[in-house]
């Protein structure tokens, strides 16, 4: 038996703990809305609601529920279903009960409690409170406006390896004018490279473009793919390289329907502790074929058969035009501010947020809520969620500011 002290005129007193109505019968409890704790922002008219059953006796089990739903804590707690009294009813089921009162608006709260009965007909008490809360219903809900502060995006040159692709040759394999029509298919490209061994590299960038896709291998080993023509894609390939010979080997698939403009565009930029790079352009010097042999892009494989490649013409012919390594460098986050003034006593205070891109939302230096990432990844094209918060707290009588902080994320930059 549990007891409580408590101690009196320098005496100590034993008291027996009282015993809660039903104590070894069944008990609700886990109250979730939509399968959700306490959720904010429903958007779904009618709730699911679900709770689960405990209790201390074997075989015991809920035969009917009661769920009381209120507009307020205080009517919830006199036992006042002002928003929906499902009565008594007979049932074992503890999940997906449909919401059934009043039609609930736009921003409405509701505070709900849930009784059962057991085996032998006798009511437990009443479950801990829960609450959840509407969501924006209609779009006419909206009042606000999408805001942002834009500044166009920049194009910077790479400061390691734009020198290097202007000194490169468009390449083929020799058959017809690539720059005008090459049959659709797969080349293949390589090129030895000797690094003096008595001159220490730092840093080493390979910049390729290519009509349509390239797959770079260095050493045998992939570095990666560039699929366009009109930029080149830049690669950190210092690792992959020695002193003494390497070799730089690369597919490139030209795709479509029927013959169209093919080519490869490259340039390994080497920077060595002292004196000039070392620069390997794209050119006659490489070799082509158009038949895939075993470990052709190894440099334990010889290039035996294979033959000197075309070289179409310097970067800046057409149809490709002058290519450049490119980065797109995204705009830093952007901040955006504004005061207001609450003269009125404060009775709830709720925040509806959303953007493109990722965001933040502060009232008076404070964070709201403790979501991240948000308001989360969608298909842009058709939907984008938003966020409901509870900021209550965060607000006072007086001056207030509410700021935002928002961010490219998966909406813009570099996704896709």
């Amino acid at each position: 038996m549990r007891y409580y002290r408590i101690l009196a005129l320098g005496c100590l007193v034993f008291l027996p703990a009282a015993s809660p109505l039903n104590a070894r019968g069944l008990t609700p409890a886990s109250l979730r809305a939509e399968y959700r704790v306490n959720p904010l922002g429903l958007e779904v008219r009618n709730p699911r609601l679900s709770w689960t059953v405990e209790s201390d006796e074997r075989g015991e089990k809920q035969t009917a529920y009661r769920v009381l739903a209120a507009g307020s804590p205080e009517a919830l707690q006199g036992d006042r279903g002002d928003l929906w009294d499902s009565g008594k009813v007979g049932s074992d089921e503890t999940a997906r009960i449909v919401y059934a009162g009043k039609p609930l608006r736009s921003g409405t709260r509701c505070w709900w409690k849930v009784m059962v009965w057991s085996v032998d007909g006798k009511p437990s008490n009443w479950s801990e409170p829960a609450l959840w809360s509407m969501g924006l219903l209609d779009p006419s809900d909206w009042k606000a406006r999408w805001i942002g502060h834009d500044r166009p995006l920049e194009l910077a040159k790479h400061a390691a390896g734009s020198e290097a692709i202007t000194k490169a040759q468009w390449i083929w394999f020799p058959e017809g004018n690539p720059a005008a029509s090459a049959p659709i298919g797969a080349r293949y490209f390589r090129r030895a490279v000797e690094i003096p061994r008595e001159r220490p590299f730092r840093k080493a960038t390979l910049d390729v473009a290519a009509d349509n896709e390239a797959t770079i291998f260095i050493n045998g080993a992939k570095v990666g793919q560039a699929n366009s023509f009109s930029s080149a894609r830049s690669f950190e390939v210092t690792g992959h390289l020695r002193g003494g010979s390497n070799l730089i080997a690369a597919v490139v698939k030209n795709a479509g329907d029927s013959p169209n403009p093919a080519g490869l565009l490259a340039a390994l930029q080497v920077e060595l502790e002292a004196g000039e790079p070392l620069i390997v352009a794209t050119d006659s010097s490489w070799l082509s074929t158009d038949q895939e042999r075993k470990g052709w892009e190894s440099p334990a494989q010889e290039a035996t058969g294979w033959v000197a490649a075309k070289a179409v013409g310097s970067n800046g012919i057409p149809p490709w035009g002058r290519v450049a390594v490119q980065a797109l460098r995204l705009p830093p986050p952007r901040y955006l501010r504004r005061g207001f003034k609450l003269t009125k006593p404060i009775r709830r205070a709720t925040l509806y947020a959303s953007a493109l891109g990722l965001y933040e939302i502060r009232l008076n230096g404070q964070r709201a809520g403790n979501d991240y990432f948000t308001p989360g990844w969608t298909d842009y094209d058709q939907r984008v969620y938003y966020q409901t918060y509870d900021v209550t707290p965060l607000v006072k009588n007086g001056d207030n500011a509410i700021g935002g902080v928002i961010a490219d994320g998966w909406y813009a930059g570099y996704v896709g």
